[in-house]
């Protein structure tokens, strides 16, 4: 806990060194090269958090179509909220597919149901 608060006390600090000295001529090179390698680290992370986060196709095609509206310069809060609702369809939609699949398998694969409607035969739908 210790070393979280003097991180977030060292990042407060080049926070404020950057906004007070940023602008100065001086101080521009050196901005310019760290610059990319901030870059670098945080694609390095999202390409780690994304593996991580990337469960299912589902999941896959949701953050694809996030990124591509983020990028056309829709808001990132209707983003992240139409994101998420998706996410929630899906999993219902997914669920009560589930849930007729099951419902349907046990219909059609009791003997007795099939000796009293030979015509239902569906042995390779499900």
């Amino acid at each position: 806990m210790l070393l979280y608060r003097s991180g977030s006390t060292h990042h407060g600090f080049f926070a404020w060194l950057y906004q007070r000295y940023g602008q100065l001529p001086r101080v521009q090179p050196f901005l310019y090269g760290i610059e990319p390698a901030i870059i670098a680290v945080v694609v390095s992370l999202m390409i780690s958090l994304g593996r991580k986060a990337l469960k299912n196709v589902e999941l896959g095609i949701i953050g694809v179509i996030a990124a591509i509206a983020t990028l056309a310069g829709v808001n990132e809060i209707y983003v992240l909220f139409g994101s998420g609702l998706i996410g929630i369809i899906i999993h219902l939609v997914k669920k009560q597919l589930k849930q007729v699949k099951v419902f349907f398998h046990f219909f059609y694969k009791s003997p007795k149901l099939q000796q009293q409607y030979p015509i239902i035969n569906c042995s390779g739908f499900f």
